[in-house]
């Protein structure tokens, strides 16, 4: 039984309604900068209209595939936010095989500390997601609507999200742990710059005072104080500490002369930083409340402690990091060797000479890395330009002369090595036109379209050869989609269209692997689409596509095309679109193949103004000219 236009029409406003919703999520998870925006994309998909709603993400951590950790996307049960639960492999072996589980009672008595979670998050559906084949994240779901049974339709949504899902998290958390390694790096500049500095000031330092102005400057500054004190042993009188410079303290009577007991000589030598957690002596204690220390520093010297120095609190901070001290202590001990005697003043110097052939030899290998990559850019240029003309012979340089029909194409690609690709085959009485689009640019897209072509090379050839040899669109699509698979691994995906026009009959028989609705036009008619429903090409290694059919008469008209005729933007951030694009065939019908074929370039071309594109444009023009010699009874 046919459809009825009304029920035609809605299926084909659904499929549209579809179609934006993964484009809009997909721009949105492009521009995600975190995972709560990810949750928010995801319902844009429809899953909002199938009555599932995202509550939670678990995240796994890295080297312990069992190990997941609860990000929360709901105010509720808030505590859970970050807390790690260990998933079952039973479980995790099933996400990596299914688009979804819905969840039963079964999983708590597997894993009860998973289960628990589950049911405090109401949760009672799981969709995997996955980046390089392997389990990345979970999605946890509640079902407002239940359903016993997800359709095809929505098994391939979830697909779609898991794998979108995958490479939006891993961008967020690659960005994460490069604005981690950028903040450490930034904070190591900063802790080699201020030794740096203190080397250079005592190195240019005589006398002990000016070596303590240098080092309760540099320190000060670096742990963000304003007062410090550097106290050194008297050579003559081992147990007595002698004021030697001080900063921030003015106008505060400070001791200039302080005797410490043995046992406080003692603790100097062997604990390397003083905090007032430490029972100090009487002696060293009254020093410390006198000057507001907040930390101090022994200066120790080949198993003999030279001094002590002392910094007071932050502004506002009770106490200091642990980064923080470490690198005060080694601010601290480039001042040891000024204060011990002037030998180490010349080690300081070799030492300097050093760090400068260091500086000079890194600088050696920074030039040699430059070459390497200016070297491999240029390798790089030689393969972009090899890929585009490999891509460019893969082309139609021509189309065939087919008695009674018309046809044109165009084709302009984004970059130097486009993802589409297209080609006709006329062999015996059949012509057939084969359109894709991969998904990506550059010598890896290539290579995929590149096997694509060869496939379909070979098919043709077989097709030629023997009189037997059936080469339907949903044949051609199986071939295509394990190739696809082969080449690209599900790094890369293909989208695909295949028609067959027999030119006796006029009996055009076509295939879809999630590619674009092809245009038709006819006479008196609404415009209407060759509509069709299958995979992506490279989405699993064996995959089956439905065959449609319907007969062309004279005057009919077919447009192929990619989404880059539509998608790409001007300057002004609007596309061309398809409202935009059935109104141009409706007022141009008349014309011929070739004339639309120019009209539409130059629409196309003057609506994106110069405008770098985004995506490669592509379309093939077909006009029925005349009557098919046997058409259908």
């Amino acid at each position: 039984m046919s459809r009825r236009p009304s029920q035609i029409t809605n299926r084909l406003a659904q499929e549209i309604y579809n179609l934006d919703n993964i484009l809009e999520f997909s721009r949105n998870l492009n521009s995600a900068s975190n995972l709560k925006k990810i949750a928010d994309s995801i319902l844009l998909t429809g899953m909002a209209d199938k009555g599932i709603e995202v509550i939670a993400l678990l995240l796994a951590e890295q080297g312990l595939p069992n190990i997941f950790t609860l990000r929360m996307f709901q105010r509720t049960k808030r505590e859970l936010e970050g807390k790690i639960f260990p998933i079952s492999s039973t479980l995790v072996r099933q996400l990596n095989r299914t688009s979804h589980i819905i969840l039963n009672n079964t999983l708590e008595a597997e894993n009860p500390a998973t289960g628990k979670m589950m049911s405090a998050l109401q949760c009672q559906l799981l969709l995997p997601v996955l980046h390089q084949d392997r389990l990345r994240g979970i999605l946890c779901c509640r079902q407002k609507l239940r359903s016993k049974k997800y359709t095809e339709e929505d098994e391939q949504l979830f697909q779609l999200i898991s794998l979108q899902t995958g490479v939006a998290i891993n961008n967020i958390l690659t960005l994460t742990r490069l604005e981690r390694s950028k903040a450490q790096l930034n904070r190591k500049v900063a802790e080699l710059e201020a030794v740096e500095e203190i080397s250079r000031a005592l190195l240019e330092s005589i006398e002990l005072s000016e070596v303590a102005h240098n080092l309760l400057h540099s320190v000060t500054r670096y742990l963000g104080t304003s007062s410090g004190s550097l106290y050194v042993f008297d050579a003559n009188h081992p147990h007595h500490l002698e004021l030697v410079g001080q900063q921030g303290l003015n106008g505060t009577e400070i001791p200039k002369h302080v005797c410490v007991e043995e046992n406080a000589a003692h603790l100097l030598r062997n604990q390397p930083v003083l905090s007032t957690s430490i029972n100090l002596p009487d002696s060293l204690r009254n020093l410390w409340d006198k000057v507001d220390a907040g930390i101090g520093f022994p200066l120790n010297w080949a198993g003999q402690t030279l001094g002590l120095c002392l910094i007071g609190n932050k502004t506002g901070i009770s106490e200091y990091q642990p980064s923080e001290v470490d690198v005060a202590a080694l601010l601290v001990q480039q001042a040891v060797a000024p204060i011990h005697n002037s030998q180490l003043y010349l080690q300081l110097k070799e030492y300097n000479r050093d760090l400068q052939q260091k500086v000079e030899a890194r600088t050696h290998e920074l030039q040699q890395a430059n070459e390497e990559l200016r070297q491999a850019h240029e390798r790089m240029a030689k393969e972009l330009e090899s890929a585009a003309l490999l891509q460019k012979t893969m082309l139609p340089q021509a189309f065939p002369l087919v008695p009674g029909i018309e046809l044109d194409h165009f084709f302009q690609a984004a970059t130097e090595t486009g993802g589409d690709w297209f080609d006709y085959i006329h062999v015996k009485d059949h012509l057939i036109i084969l359109i894709g689009d991969v998904t990506g640019h550059g010598m890896s897209a290539a290579m995929v379209t590149a096997a694509a072509c060869t496939t379909c090379f070979q098919l043709q050839q077989l097709y030629t050869l023997y009189t037997d040899f059936q080469l339907t669109p949903a044949f051609i699509l199986e071939q295509l989609n394990y190739t696809v698979f082969k080449a690209a691994q599900r790094k890369y995906l293909m989208t695909f269209f295949v028609a067959s026009l027999n030119l006796r009959t006029g009996e055009l028989r076509f295939a879809n692997a999630a590619h674009n609705f092809p245009l038709l036009c006819r006479a008196q008619r609404p415009l209407g689409h060759l509509v069709g429903s299958g995979v992506h090409l490279g989405a699993a290694a064996h995959s089956t596509y439905q065959e449609e059919r319907l007969f062309l008469k004279k005057d009919d008209l077919l447009i192929f095309y990619t989404d880059g005729l539509i998608d790409n933007t001007n300057p002004q951030g609007k596309n061309f679109g398809m409202r935009q694009m059935r109104r141009f065939f409706q007022k141009e019908y008349g014309k011929n193949a070739h004339e639309l074929a120019k009209k539409l370039c130059q629409e196309s071309q003057t609506f994106y103004d110069n405008h770098p594109l985004e995506d490669d444009i592509t379309f093939v023009v077909l006009r029925v000219a005349e009557d098919f010699r046997e058409p259908p009874t």
